[in-house]
């Protein structure tokens, strides 16, 4: 199938298809190692419930190559779904990087879903907004007051009434399972914005929770039961482990940094903890 759209450094080359689909990625050298194998990388859209390909023939596509630079500009409407998108893409001139700018233009009513999720630590957590932002601080003293599970056994659920492995009706002071990475990116936001040793108590104390509901053999899961701390779902997941290993690497480092004893317990304890 034809190319429509190429953006490269000299390094690294990106092709898309008239679908709008990326076809092709080859670095580190043009014309070698094709990481996509030629095969599509497509692009979608959720909303209001529906979900669409932009290859779909309900959307009308313009593709072109912006005026002033080897960007790429791609107008995408659908009328049904009333939504235009202007994507503009390009391959950074001295860094090996593909991005992507989305402007999105709605039209219609729309029902708002207003959810609060633990991933919106990721604002903070990959440069978007500062640590210090007071917008980020309210955001993350939010989801410490509403997606804590006030449980015996605690932690911070992924999103409010979140359904996957739900074990409790909704209502109530339970918005969904306890999960490892969300509690510990609570702990990383602590950890991030502390300035004195005090302030690195509660990162301390959500490490520590992490580590206490590990199986006997050291093992995470995704979840764990509101009330009985069994696990949930995968077990053991990657992804816990290395979130728990990234938020134990960063308190110590902050620890250095502010030249305190780390976790706030004896030595004994502490090297109990880094061993699971």
């Amino acid at each position: 199938m034809p190319r429509y759209l190429s953006l490269s450094n000299g390094r690294l080359l990106v092709n898309f298809d008239r679908q709008y689909y990326l076809r092709d990625l080859y670095w580190p050298h043009v014309g070698q190692e094709n990481h996509t194998e030629g095969d599509p990388f497509r692009f979608g859209v959720f909303c209001d419930g529906q979900f669409s390909w932009v290859a779909d023939p309900s959307w009308d596509k313009q593709i072109r190559y912006g005026d002033d630079a080897i960007i790429g500009e791609v107008t995408l409407r659908h009328q049904d779904l009333g939504l235009t998108l202007v994507c503009r893409d390009a391959v950074d001139v001295q860094e090996n990087r593909f991005v992507r700018a989305l402007e999105i233009d709605e039209r219609g009513n729309r029902s708002m879903d207003k959810k609060l999720d633990s991933a919106l630590a990721g604002l903070w957590y990959f440069g978007m907004f500062d640590v210090a932002d007071p917008r980020i601080g309210a955001t993350m003293d939010l989801i410490r007051q509403r997606l804590w599970v006030h449980s015996p056994v605690g932690g911070i659920a992924r999103y409010e009434n979140d359904q996957y492995h739900k074990v409790v009706p909704e209502g109530g002071q339970i918005p969904g399972n306890p999960w490892f990475v969300c509690t510990l990116w609570l702990a990383q936001w602590y950890i991030r914005k502390a300035k004195t040793a005090a302030d690195l108590k509660p990162a301390a104390d959500l490490i520590r929770w992490a580590a206490s509901r590990a199986l006997p053999n050291g093992l995470m899961a995704e979840q764990i039961h509101p009330f009985t701390d069994e696990p949930l779902s995968a077990c053991p997941l990657t992804w816990s482990h290395s979130t728990f290993v990234l938020a134990v690497h960063e308190y110590m480092t902050k620890c250095r940094e502010l030249k305190c004893s780390a976790f706030h317990l004896d030595d004994e304890n502490a090297d109990h903890l880094l061993d699971q």
